[in-house]
């Protein structure tokens, strides 16, 4: 099946890349981007100048290279090499028709980006003070906005290649079913079928396409291991299936579903914070992708599904156990920062949501999951005043220790 890129991933995209050309403004207009004529600035800038790394020696139209006079580091924006990334991924995939405007919108705005007047206009020069921009108060948002680019990108990229925008979420077809014993299971398995009380479904539970098989602790291999495509579904009388019938429960209806063949996965999933006892749901885009079995029911949106990804693969990543801040950009525009073995979960505007112990997280996942998922449904508050008034009324409270209040 040919893969397309959906309007809502353009969209995405063309948002952060906004959200960029909007950073870059309000360091600008808010002279949080000053020029490097001054003295003492120009030692500071040459006694360093030599550390650039050697990918960086050139300065080209759409590079940009900074010197973080609070972090005391170079810091480089690759802005043609997204673009290029992202042509290439354009080739690559088909457009929604419906994107096609939002395609050309996207175009501009990286034109627009690349031919700011702060870039440097001379080509193939090493990076000497008067190619390099100083970014003091303003860094960091400058800076997040661009890793926000970046990722957007790349996450647009990992979802085409797995099929997360073809997934219909509102079908759960794959129905998770669980075995009173370890003979039972291997009955079912040997015979190509699988069976439940009647009593277990309702309507909405139906189309059902895939038998899942759940093997709880106790049996020798536990998890779910196996699942199958469904043949034939027949409601029959317990009595009728010729294995464990017991006296009392010989008239009771049950649903038999006949499998064309079982199949192991590749990866099996384990058992974590949710077993399976009577029948449940979830899709086979999850079957094939999740590694825990309590991913397969708690995760019911493509936006979830994103969110939880980039929080598991954060915890993965981060040296969050030792003394390590640093924060992340995640699904709907809000944040992690992860700090003294906790995670944060900040909003737009970096205000505390949620404060969770990466351990708690990652151990029992389903108590948090809900909330997390909920903070980040939430729509941004809109502002009263502009951005760029904010930060500097930020950035002067946090220098003088009091709110900026105009004169009178």
């Amino acid at each position: 099946m040919q893969k397309v890129i959906s309007l809502e991933q353009l969209q995405r995209f063309k948002d952060a890349l906004d959200g960029f050309a909007d950073e870059v403004n309000i360091a600008v207009r808010t002279s949080a981007q000053k020029t490097c004529r001054a003295d003492r600035t120009l030692r500071k800038i040459r006694k360093k100048r030599y550390h650039v790394k050697s990918n960086l020696r050139s300065v080209t139209p759409s590079t940009w290279i900074f010197y973080d006079t609070k972090e005391n580091r170079w810091v480089c924006f690759l802005l043609s090499s997204l673009q290029t990334h992202f042509s290439d991924l354009i080739q690559r995939y088909t457009i929604d028709p419906a994107g096609n405007d939002l395609l050309d919108s996207i175009n501009a705005a990286f034109s627009e980006v690349l031919s700011h007047p702060c870039l440097p206009k001379r080509r193939n020069l090493k990076p000497t003070p008067e190619d390099v921009s100083i970014l003091s108060e303003n860094y960091r948002a400058l800076y997040h906005s661009y890793v926000i680019l970046k990722y957007a990108l790349s996450e647009i990229e990992s979802e085409l290649e797995i099929g997360l925008s073809a997934v219909n979420w509102a079908e759960r077809d794959v129905l998770v079913g669980s075995f009173g014993s370890e003979e039972q299971f291997r009955h079912n398995l040997a015979k190509k079928y699988y069976y439940a009380p009647e009593r277990h479904f309702d309507p909405t539970c139906f189309p059902i396409r895939y038998v899942a098989l759940y093997q709880s602790a106790h049996f020798k291999e536990c998890g779910i291991c196996y699942y199958g495509e469904v043949k034939a579904i027949r409601r029959v009388k317990r009595k009728k299936i010729r294995f464990g019938v017991r006296k009392n429960n010989g008239e009771e209806g049950y649903y038999l579903f006949r499998i064309k063949e079982w199949k192991r996965l590749s990866s099996p999933i384990e058992i974590q914070d949710e077993g399976v006892f009577a029948p449940k749901y979830t899709n086979m885009f999850l079957l094939m992708h999740c590694q825990k079995t309590y991913e397969l029911f708690q995760i019911r949106s493509e936006r979830e599904y994103r969110c939880y990804r980039q929080i598991r693969r954060i915890l993965a990543y981060s040296p969050w156990q030792a003394d390590w801040k640093e924060r992340y950009p995640i699904e709907g525009g809000k944040w992690i920062w992860v700090h003294d073995g906790h995670f944060d979960l900040l909003d737009e505007r970096e205000r505390l949501m949620l404060s969770i112990s990466a351990l708690d997280f990652l151990q029992h996942p389903t108590n948090y999951l809900q909330n997390i998922f909920e903070c980040v449904a939430r729509q941004p508050e809109p502002l009263e005043v502009p951005l760029w008034v904010i930060r500097e009324n930020e950035a002067y409270e946090e220098k003088y220790g009091v709110p900026y209040r105009e004169e009178e």
